[in-house]
């Protein structure tokens, strides 16, 4: 409960404000607590000789500034808010302690139609319904009051005690055991009380003892998350200007080297992890090997087994492939990029070997760990295929766009007109059998759930020999599986013509990059050979199959990435073919 002592500083700041009705209000109601305080009469004498004068010209003067400046004014304005939210909140605590019940509620809420949450406003609503037996709107507060401040015992105590009175047993369980967690060790009266109360709710929820070791475990992994997450973001705040030194040339190692707070914090700054919570960032920091390289160091080698994954921080890194002829570029990586994801997609040995180019610093995820974790957590899975299938599509995209640079610019950059028509008067509707359907899609290894929702949501259609389906440039949202037939994927290249990228069959996927990015299609696909039947998914189809049970979803996400890896190396060995013709190879240098 707030003390007298607490409420005069913020009369005093109430009546500096000139809001001296307030203050004297606030005085009087801490005067019924303590009748006899001279410090109380003092501020009242003394409120009686102020007058509501108009402000002071130096602070007339901040106020024009603040007009001046929009985000000075919210700023000012924000910080009023807080503190009448925490005037009422104050206010509250004085009318509960003599018993106004009505009045502390109605400041309770004035405070939290604010908009700044306060724990404590809600914690007091809180006793106020249980002391009323509000059961049902005492666990809403005080279950809001935790949200705001899961290290307060005395609310996790008070929520259990709301939601065992309602009946919800498990709830209450869980808060128990969150109340014990909380206790200090010294407190060993408190804690075998909690011990008797965990065993009596154990026995109506019918629970062994490994139901509750482990209940144990997860509150208590939940409470040390967020510790972890509060020590995070006041780390943020303390080492932003080291963070901002991070992409020097020649970073040390000793300079970097921090506990899992600061590399969660190093790993979210990246949007590559954007869409990943909390929790699974944390997790990817316990797998995650801090190494620092100097130049021409190799972080893989061709030929190598490894299946690691690289996420680069600061300097940059090549992507080589040997040949008879010397040294080959396929990519350049800069800081905030991943690498080495094709690998651990295929689950195939390396073809190429990432040199480094200017000194880095990077995170290596071992393959063989992180295969472990993605097993352990479908959820986290999901969420990194989504951003290697993201990668992947920026990367193909990249990739077929550097065909253009072995030719000179020449006229007609667009396929003919007749060649974009051909065919598209004769187009017909498919119309496959359902397990027809369901056995194209079960030949590419799809769960139970996805090849249902496949069948039913996808669009059959036929295509003539030399159709286009969509062109270079095109909009799209639509991804294609080949149900019969073959595919031609294909780039206008200037001055060279039409060029061949890939040739696609039963079950291939294409056509998913625009669906990705939303970006203009960057090559254009026709059936090939004679006339195909593919199966169309739009975007609200493709998102309903990423809104799958985790397990189905992160399959859905292997096959599409295993798809685009295989493309990307097929792409690669084109454009090495091409750069040895062009001559654009160099000799690699002698190692020690």
């Amino acid at each position: 409960m707030i003390e007298v002592g607490d409420i005069l500083p913020i009369a005093k700041r109430l009546a500096d404000r000139g809001l001296v009705p307030e203050a004297a209000e606030l005085l009087t109601l801490a005067q019924r607590t303590d009748p006899d305080s001279p410090d109380i009469e003092l501020q009242l004498a003394h409120l009686a000789t102020l007058e509501t004068a108009p402000p002071e010209e130096e602070e007339a003067e901040e106020e024009e500034e603040e007009l001046d400046d929009p985000q000075a004014a919210i700023v000012a304005e924000l910080q009023r808010e807080s503190i009448e939210a925490c005037h009422f909140v104050g206010l509250a605590y004085l009318y509960f302690a003599t018993g106004e019940i009505d009045e502390s509620i109605d400041c309770l809420e004035a405070a939290k139609s604010r908009g700044l949450p306060d724990p404590t406003a809600y914690k007091l609503h809180g006793q106020i319904l249980l002391q009323k037996r509000d059961f049902e709107g005492a666990a809403k507060q005080f279950a809001m009051s935790r949200r705001l401040n899961p290290f307060d015992r005395n609310v996790a105590d008070c929520l259990a005690r709301s939601e065992f009175e309602c009946k919800r047993f498990e709830e209450a369980l869980n808060a128990t055991v969150d109340c014990y967690l909380l206790l200090r060790d010294s407190d060993k009266e408190h804690a075998t009380r909690l011990k008797t109360r965990i065993q009596g709710i154990k026995r109506l929820l019918g629970w062994s003892q490994e139901d509750i070791m482990r209940c144990f475990a997860e509150r208590q992994q939940g409470i040390e998350i967020s510790f972890q997450r509060l020590a995070w973001h006041q780390q943020s705040v303390l080492d932003r200007v080291h963070f901002a030194e991070a992409d020097q040339d020649t970073p040390t190692l000793d300079a970097r080297v921090g506990g899992r707070v600061e590399i969660a914090y190093r790993l979210r700054r990246f949007s590559l992890w954007s869409h990943l919570t909390d929790e699974q960032i944390f997790k990817l920091t316990a797998i995650a090997e801090e190494e620092v390289l100097q130049p021409d160091a190799v972080v893989f080698a061709a030929g190598s087994l490894s299946c690691d994954v690289f996420l680069l921080e600061s300097g940059s890194v090549a992507i080589e492939k040997t040949t008879s002829y010397g040294l080959v570029g396929l990519a350049s990586f800069s800081a905030g990029e991943l690498f080495g994801e094709g690998n651990f997609i295929r689950g195939d040995c390396r073809i190429v070997q990432a040199r480094v180019t200017r000194a880095c610093a990077l995170f290596r995820f071992g393959g063989e760990v992180l295969r472990g974790l993605v097993a352990e957590s479908p959820e986290l899975g999901v969420q990194l295929f989504r951003s290697f299938w993201h990668v992947q599509a920026r990367r193909l995209r990249g990739t077929n766009e550097k065909l253009k640079s072995f030719f000179a610019a020449g006229p007609a950059a667009e396929v003919t007109q007749s060649a974009q028509m051909s065919g598209a008067a004769g187009r017909e509707s498919a119309d496959l059998d359902h397990s027809d359907k369901i056995k194209v899609f079960q030949e590419q290894g799809l769960s139970r759930k996805e090849l249902l929702t496949l069948a039913t949501y996808s669009r059959e259609q036929i295509y003539q020999d030399g159709e286009y389906l969509f062109h270079e440039g095109d909009n799209g949202d639509t991804l294609y599986i080949i149900a019969q037939g073959r595919i031609m994927v294909t780039k206008y290249i200037p001055g060279g013509g039409e060029e061949a990228l890939a040739i696609l069959a039963r079950g291939d996927f294409f056509g998913e990059m625009s669906l990705i990015d939303g970006e203009p299609r960057s090559a254009s696909a026709k059936a090939y050979g004679g006339a195909v039947t593919v199966l169309q998914l739009g975007r609200e189809s493709v998102d309903e199959i990423l809104s799958l049970e985790s397990p189905a979803a992160l399959e859905f996400l292997r096959l599409l990435c295993r798809m685009m890896a295989r493309r990307l190396c097929e792409i690669d060995e084109k454009l090495v073919g091409w750069h040895i013709l062009s001559g654009d190879v160099r000799q690699a240098r002698p190692r020690d």
